[in-house]
């Protein structure tokens, strides 16, 4: 008998922790622009319905922004309801150009609720300069993984 060394069997995760117990995923493609310094709502949402208390959301975030004019930023954070849950400062920055690029971001939050939960987008700039989300109606993408703890 030939044993193949491409086969793997995985052990099963003590009290079943760390599966995937569902993904929702949101894409939204309407241009948004602002020259808020204070954080406004981008559109993007997505909503999940944990299955346990102690899983864990997963949440990864993908969109296209832009930043109209020179010394703009478009800051970004992610809400769970009306809590900022994370704050990513400067992420995309120009100096003397209006500049453009896709934005990628990831945070594991821990909601500890079993209650639809939305987390939703949000941006604003250090100066009064337009900044955009969803850029020429690209579409940005929310993804939520619940992980079983």
């Amino acid at each position: 008998t030939t044993v193949s060394p491409y086969k793997v069997k995985w052990a099963t995760p003590a009290g079943g922790g760390g599966k995937l117990l569902q993904l929702v995923n949101n894409t939204y493609s309407t241009n948004f622009a602002t020259t808020s310094t204070s954080y406004v709502d981008t559109g993007m949402s997505t909503t999940i319905t944990p299955t346990s208390a102690t899983s864990k959301v997963f949440v990864m975030y993908n969109g296209n922004h832009r930043v109209a004019s020179a010394g703009g930023a478009v800051n970004i954070r992610i809400l769970r309801g009306a809590t900022q849950i994370k704050l990513y400062n400067a992420q995309l920055y120009t100096g003397t150009n209006p500049e453009r690029g896709e934005i990628t971001l990831t945070w594991l939050d821990s909601p500890a609720t079993t209650s639809a939960t939305t987390y939703k987008i949000q941006i604003c700039n250090d100066v009064t300069s337009s900044i955009e989300a969803q850029l020429n109606n690209e579409a940005s993408v929310l993804t939520l993984m619940e992980i079983g703890a």
